[in-house]
């Protein structure tokens, strides 16, 4: 099997990144230490640009794909911290909707090529 690609994101139902990947904490890289995927996400997620740059911070989040102006887009769709109380949840015996899963990114594989 062949090494995942660079900066690939997946969903992860672990509470550790294996080896090679990272979560997406939007922690901050030393780009001397991570050269081929400092030149694939400069500072598309934080960091200067030059030094550090950091990875996606997908912590609360839901990816959503790209539209016409790329990964930089704003897209809003909610309050990042709803405020609910008793009388917005129903009592119900059903399992809850969502699934809390981590997202972690490739910081050791492929360097990908453009097609």
């Amino acid at each position: 099997m062949e090494s995942p690609l660079l900066g690939a994101i997946m969903m992860w139902a672990g509470d550790y990144a294996p080896q090679g990947w990272a979560f997406c904490h939007g922690q901050r890289l030393e780009a001397t230490q991570n050269g081929a995927l400092f030149v694939m996400l400069r500072e598309s997620f934080g960091g200067d640009g030059t030094t550090t740059f950091a990875l996606p911070d997908m912590v609360g989040r839901v990816p959503v794909g790209a539209g016409p102006l790329g990964a930089g887009e704003e897209i809003a769709l909610g309050a990042e911290r709803p405020i609910l109380h008793g009388t917005h949840v129903p009592a119900t015996g059903l399992l809850r909707a969502a699934l809390a899963v981590n997202f972690i990114i490739c910081i050791d594989g492929r360097f990908p090529e453009p097609a």
